[in-house]
Formats: structure tokens, C-alpha cells, sequence
């Protein structure tokens, strides 16, 4: 399930494919003193939607905001031995 998200977190979107929409979180946007409402991420180059934030009007492809309740934090499943 979902953690508290930091900056640096790897972060799915729960909409999309959990390993084909990965991205960094880079910073996020508060709305209010203490009520974050959105995320700044860099995908992740190599996976299925590295270009989910292409535009051909800005200068940064592969970063873009998303609002936060949309991200789940990515974390590894355990190895089987």
C-alpha cells in the first residue's frame, strides 16, 4: 500500500501499470501551509510511459506534475528463495 511520500521516492501512478509508469518524485506544491496537493516527477527513462509528460511546447520532456493522491510510493516486492 500507499507510504508517506518524500522527495526521491520512486512513485507509480495507481491508474497505470505499476512497472511500466514509474517516475521520481522531484518536489511538490503546496496549495495551503501544509496541504500538499501536487508532484513534480521525472520519469523514468527505459519504462512503457517515459514520454507521459511530452509536450512539443516545453523545453523538459519527461517531467510533469501530478496530484499526489494519485502516486503510490513504488516498493520492491521481497525476493523468493
Amino acid at each position: 500500500m500507499a507510504k508517506d511520500l518524500k522527495i526521491g521516492d520512486l512513485v507509480h501512478h495507481c491508474l497505470f501499470p505499476r512497472y511500466e509508469w514509474i517516475g521520481m518524485l522531484i518536489r511538490f506544491e503546496e496549495k495551503h501551509a501544509g496541504l500538499v496537493e501536487k508532484a513534480y516527477i521525472k520519469m523514468i527513462p527505459g519504462t512503457k510511459y517515459e514520454g507521459y509528460f511530452r509536450s512539443e511546447t516545453l523545453q523538459r520532456h519527461g517531467f510533469g506534475w501530478v496530484y499526489k493522491k494519485w502516486l503510490w510510493a513504488y516498493e520492491k516486492e521481497e525476493e523468493i528463495k
